[in-house]
């Protein structure tokens, strides 16, 4: 029975969450023991916003569900998991404080655009210029999609072999010793 309402809850959110998630069982009220699944847990994307979470969520819960945003651990014991409900207040997505240097924020990525502009030579090859030029615009988009949408404060840029990337400061997963920590939505046991 419990694997049909995981395959339910799986089926609903597929139809309105493209990529990859997993679901989890909640194996646990006191993060020691192992007792019978209590309910489910939907981990969607590492970087999902906490509105898709929460319309996902609603989702749930429009078809029948007892549905909640909230963090749960997992500690591996032996050849599973611990995972228990540790937060259900209004649990906020980890912010990532600690970067490599390939991590750009908005004055330096600003300042890197500028080098780039000033390294333009009608001296080099096609090639080089192709490239270089490839970069620049792919920056700049980068930065003014940033600064329309005030999205500094929870994204930077990230440098890539080919190019540039967004970094997505807000995450729903950390690891803190011997635990993990997830962002996500719990599903009753007591569904339909």
């Amino acid at each position: 029975m419990n694997s049909d309402i995981k395959e339910k809850i799986r089926n609903i959110v597929s139809i309105f969450y493209r990529n990859p998630f997993k679901i989890f069982y909640i194996n646990s009220n006191d993060s020691k023991t192992v007792t019978n699944h209590i309910g489910y847990f939907v981990s969607l994307g590492i970087t999902t916003s906490s509105k898709v979470l929460d319309d996902i969520r609603a989702i749930l819960e429009e078809n029948g569900y007892t549905a909640f945003l909230c963090e749960i651990s997992s500690k591996r014991l032996g050849n599973q998991f611990i995972n228990t409900i540790t937060n259900t207040d209004n649990p906020e997505q980890y912010i990532i404080d600690k970067f490599d240097e390939d991590i750009l924020g908005e004055k330096e990525s600003k300042l890197y655009l500028k080098e780039l502009r000033e390294k333009l030579n009608v001296d080099e090859s096609v090639e080089e210029l192709k490239t270089l030029v490839y970069k620049i615009s792919q920056l700049e988009d980068l930065i003014n999609r940033l600064d329309r949408q005030d999205g500094w404060s929870i994204h930077m840029i990230r440098k890539t072999s080919s190019g540039f990337s967004l970094f997505h400061r807000q995450v729903n997963y950390k690891v803190e010793g011997d635990l993990e920590y997830r962002l996500g939505i719990y599903v009753s046991e007591d569904c339909d």
